[in-house]
């Protein structure tokens, strides 16, 4: 008779796992049966009674429960293929001590990563790393725990592994440059059939777009260890008004790195930058989260739009906040960016290869609507959402049918920084974790400048009539290319009107700097530069805001006023006269004469 093998068990759990790998080592074939943690089954409540917890091992009506049970039974009940325990009786002890040290350290000090914010959240992580080191130092140079057989410690900790993800993302840290070894260990696992059949994907389940369900499926898991205390919702409690928050129109933002010194000139400055029509409220979850409530879809929706923005010439990560969300959950790894794609052959411009160049990047978003349009583009534009804990792409290999082949090169737009070695954003080479681990003669640096875009300058001068955009022109045949002018010109050296235009610079920064020579009379006041999407602040007893044309700014600073040296529209307010706009002094006001003519004197 052969045996009835049940596995009462819930997919996400990692001690689940290990039974599951266990099994499939053995070559047991097996009746998986996924449960509820929320509705247990009375399979599962009669089966174990004691902890009412899966995973629950029932063989032919024999119930076995806890995980590290489990795989000893198996390992005992069929000898025969892939032993899991030495039979050495040392290394047997060994290897249970093991076991139990990772049950009592990896698994709550995960649930602290994922369950806490702050400094909490900050102990947690550093704790999870000396742990992860613990058991890096202990396999050594080996390929497995046991040696060279993959075995009982290797079984008891490889499904944590699916969950790195998940801690990586929430806690927003890097456990392969803290363990590199470890993690080398665990993608040697992962070629074994039976785990890589067992173990979820780890960045699915870390993806935002999941977040919700694995939120859930983790307070499963945590759900076993509470009690199931249950409140009924009373009809009378309907007329009650919610006292919730409008989540409707709320962005959560974090800086790519480092944190805001001071969050009330940041909180003023981020509303002059996007001046909301509806007003906005920002408030500080923690050192390095913010809440962001609109109160208008145009508002919201205009700030997602103009992104990437920047404070400090530190990136601004932005996610809209769903209905419901817990805004301190929301996963902050995605940026959205244009990027170029240049040197696609003649043949592979079209919108299907954009797409494809998209995917490989990140996530598609939208194409230029001017990729195809005009007589020819060097490289066309396509906007992605980035995972910013992944590396940079450099380029993508095309094929034709004929076999002919060729990489096609990217081009970020305001990319922020991001390191030549690892290729990741927001840290430069000089601070990348594997200098420690490269001698500087063997470091590679396959990342460069030649990945950002430079500044896309626009010309705003009047447009000749004998040229063509380059679109399809519809005019008769017999129409002149160049009609004749406008009655009100006054002849060859006359010059357009003067036109105040706002030109957007789609790279919003926010700076910092001090003028030390007058610090004694300008500690408590400041000064904004606002040019649409950009802002500048620094410490002086001047607000001036302005409209850029993409010219260096050449600050004086003296005890008087700062002067901007730059073309444009400037309004200069004095703090001391409650922000009342004075542009009496402006020589961009008084009219210009042609190139022998001069200024009017001020």
């Amino acid at each position: 008779m052969a045996d009835e093998v049940i596995l009462l068990d819930f997919w996400p759990s990692m001690f689940g796992m290990r039974a599951r790998i266990a099994l499939t080592e053995k070559g047991v074939k097996y009746e998986y049966r996924d449960e509820d943690l929320r509705d247990k089954s009375p399979l599962l409540l009669k089966m174990n009674p004691i902890h009412k917890k899966i995973p629950v091992l029932i063989h032919n009506g024999k119930p076995v429960c806890e995980s590290l049970v489990i795989l000893q039974y198996i390992d005992e009940v069929w000898p025969g293929n892939s032993p899991l325990l030495s039979s050495d009786p040392y290394q047997r002890a060994q290897a249970r001590f093991w076991a139990d040290y990772i049950d009592k350290k990896v698994y709550d000090c995960g649930r602290k990563i994922w369950s806490t914010k702050g400094e909490e959240q900050e102990a947690a992580k550093k704790e999870y790393i000396e742990i992860l080191k613990v058991l890096e130092a202990e396999l050594g140079e080996k390929p497995y725990f046991g040696g060279d057989n993959f075995g009982f410690v290797d079984v008891a900790l490889i499904g944590y592994y699916s969950w790195f993800s998940a801690y990586e993302s929430y806690g927003n840290f890097s456990i392969e440059a803290e363990c590199p070894k470890f993690i080398t260990w665990a993608k040697r696992c992962l070629q074994r059939e039976s785990v890589s059949k067992t173990l979820p994907d780890g960045k699915k389940m870390a993806s935002s777009s999941n977040g919700d369900n694995l939120t859930k499926k983790w307070a499963d898991i945590c759900l076993e260890e509470e009690e199931e205390h249950e409140v009924l919702f009373d009809d009378d409690c309907i007329e009650e008004e919610d006292t919730s928050f409008d989540d409707r129109w709320c962005l959560v933002g974090r800086l790519l790195s480092r944190k805001v010194s001071d969050f009330q000139i940041f909180q003023n400055i981020m509303a002059d930058l996007w001046k909301p029509g509806k007003g906005i409220t920002i408030k500080i979850l923690e050192q390095n989260r913010f809440l962001f409530q609109f109160y208008h879809e145009i508002d919201v929706q205009r700030i997602i739009d103009g992104s990437p923005w920047t404070y400090d010439r530190k990136q601004l990560l932005l996610e809209r906040l769903k209905p419901g969300e817990n805004p301190r959950m929301v996963a902050l790894n995605f940026i959205e960016m244009w990027v170029q794609i240049h040197e696609l052959r003649p043949g592979f411009k079209t919108e299907w290869a954009i797409r494809e160049a998209a995917k490989y990047i990140g996530t598609y978003v939208s194409s230029d609507p001017n990729n195809f349009q005009g007589v020819w583009r060097d490289y066309l534009r396509v906007r992605v959402k980035i995972n910013v804990t992944e590396p940079l792409k450099r380029r993508m290999k095309f094929r034709s049918r004929n076999g002919d082949w060729f990489y096609a090169y990217f081009k970020y737009e305001r990319v922020p920084t991001f390191c030549f070695i690892c290729g990741i954003m927001g840290h430069a080479e000089k601070l990348c974790n594997k200098v420690y681990d490269i001698p500087a003669s063997h470091i590679v640096k396959p990342y460069s400048l030649e990945m950002k875009a430079p500044l896309r300058r626009q010309n705003f001068l009047t447009a000749s009539p004998w040229l063509r955009s380059g679109k399809v022109d519809h005019r008769e045949a017999n129409q002149e290319a160049n009609p004749p002018a406008d009655a009100t010109s006054t002849g060859m050296n006359a010059m357009p009107k003067s036109q105040h235009k706002l030109h957007v610079n789609h790279d919003p920064m926010i700076t910092q700097s001090h003028d030390t020579r007058n610090q004694e009379n300008s500690h408590n006041d400041h000064f904004v530069l606002v040019n649409d999407n950009s802002a500048s602040y620094s410490n002086e007893e001047l607000i001036e805001i302005a409209d850029l044309k993409r010219k260096r700014l050449n600050m004086v600073f003296s005890s008087g006023a700062v002067e901007c040296q730059f073309e444009g529209n400037v309004a200069e307010v004095d703090t001391n006269k409650d922000l009342t706009t004075d542009v009496t002094n402006s020589k961009n006001l008084h009219k210009v004469g042609l190139g022998f003519q001069a200024h009017k004197a001020l």
